[in-house]
């Protein structure tokens, strides 16, 4: 879905060729991160993910947080 926007954007004239090229520069590591998301979906039980997303998620606010002081 955020592809079809990117494009739609593009096509449309409103992404520059900055942006262009950064997302192509982030794709890999993009389909690497929903792989090894997807692997550990299906290894952990679906309590253990969601304390794992829980976590991360409170690290993540507990980080900008931290930056905002």
């Amino acid at each position: 879905m955020l592809f079809a926007a990117l494009c739609l954007q593009a096509a449309s004239g409103l992404v520059e060729r900055d942006v262009i090229w950064l997302t192509v520069l982030a794709f890999p590591a993009t389909l690497l991160g929903a792989w090894l998301g997807a692997r550990l979906y299906h290894a952990l039980s679906d309590r253990n993910f969601r304390d794992l997303v829980l976590g991360l998620l409170f690290l993540s606010g507990a980080g900008l947080l931290w930056n905002s002081i």
